[in-house]
């Protein structure tokens, strides 16, 4: 649970801070404009590299 975490606040941090987006985190998701989807999945990415030092991909539900 705590790679999880790490890792949301990753993508937020990413998403907010640098790139000027709101991600909206539900349990294990974000929601983001669609125009913005691929730099939530780069962010995403990133952050799971980062924590697990893998290359994670990423689904769409």
């Amino acid at each position: 649970m705590r790679d999880d975490s790490d890792m949301a606040e990753i993508v937020m941090t990413e998403m907010t801070l640098r790139k000027g987006i709101i991600a909206l985190p539900i349990h294990d998701s974000f929601l983001v404009p669609v125009s913005k989807r691929a730099d939530l999945e780069e962010a995403m990415i990133d952050a799971a590299h980062k924590v697990t030092g893998s290359r994670l991909t990423v689904s769409e539900k």
